[in-house]
């Protein structure tokens, strides 16, 4: 796994510590804790096992499954169970799990998410799950941002992170409407606006390259210049295909979304997608295991 420093530095496009934390660790199970793979036939009921603790103490606190807990087929496993809690704070979260689980394993992982060991006895298995909360200010989003199509019922042959990445790679390529790009005098890029994919919603980002002594390598993001567009996950699908009439169920597997774009009558963005077809291709096939009969491009 890259450290965040390697990864921002070689990633300008994703320079954001929310994809670190999607890409290297919460959605690719990092080892947080002494754990064991979970029988994805039971997964599912070791996480309503922990939410009934949780709910023991908490009657109202909200919480939900991301990621491909409960969406693998019964002979796969799952390396840990991904967890949306709705609360303030990291330090809520991490007193609440520590008066719910106070004699398990522990691992604050990032700066937003916090691991444990469970130990687990059902239906016959036992052993120790890493489970992996999140603290989340707006649970629909978080639903929404680390969302994995089922496998188990064949949504997709890709796992979610196939579709967030290729979600992310058309929103960036998309066009910011009403401003152009700034050239130094020998056409080297000066500022330019780009639309970014986080877990805080889709924002339009000021790109600022002006260094003192020339264009910057990596450029400045000053937050003064990004603008939300949108956190609402229907927004998102009305700000990539405007009204055409598009189901969310399409951005949520990788082959759906990639068919949409190439639609002309769905994104009307068609000059942006030979790029797309390849920054997603090298980037993301040996990343995903890319079939690219599953993926025809123009």
């Amino acid at each position: 796994m890259k450290s965040l420093i390697e990864y921002i530095s070689q990633n300008e496009k994703h320079s954001s510590i929310d994809e670190y934390i999607k890409e290297n660790l919460f959605m690719e199970g990092g080892h947080a804790v002494e754990a064991q793979p979970i029988p994805a036939s039971i997964c599912m009921d070791v996480f309503n096992e922990v939410v009934e603790k949780l709910h023991d103490k908490y009657p109202d606190l909200e919480i939900a499954a991301l990621g491909s807990t409960g969406k693998k087929k019964d002979d796969d496993f799952n390396g840990d169970i991904d967890t949306a809690v709705k609360i303030d704070s990291m330090d809520e979260l991490k007193k609440t799990i520590d008066e719910v689980f106070p004699d398990v394993e522990k691992s604050n992982t990032t700066y937003k998410i916090y691991s444990i060991g469970y130990p687990y006895d059902i239906k016959g298995k036992k052993g120790t799950a890493q489970v992996d909360f999140m603290q989340v200010t707006d649970l629909k989003w978080a639903e929404f941002f680390w969302h994995s199509p089922s496998i188990r019922d064949g949504e997709s042959n890709y796992k979610g992170g196939a579709a967030g990445d290729l979600l992310s790679i058309t929103i960036s390529e998309m066009p910011v409407e009403g401003v152009e790009n700034e050239y130094y005098e020998d056409g080297q890029l000066k500022k330019k606006w780009k639309h970014t994919l986080n877990s805080e919603g889709i924002f339009s980002q000021l790109l600022d390259y002006t260094g003192k002594t020339g264009p910057l390598k990596t450029p400045k993001r000053p937050k003064e210049f990004q603008k939300l567009v949108t956190k609402d996950p229907d927004g998102v699908v009305k700000f990539i295909f405007g009204d055409a009439k598009v189901d969310i169920s399409t951005i949520y597997a990788a082959e759906k979304m990639w068919k949409a774009i190439h639609d002309p009558k769905l994104f009307k963005w068609q000059e942006v997608v030979p790029t797309i077809e390849k920054r997603y291709f090298e980037e993301c096939q040996d990343k995903w295991g890319l079939k690219r009969d599953d993926f025809p491009t123009k």
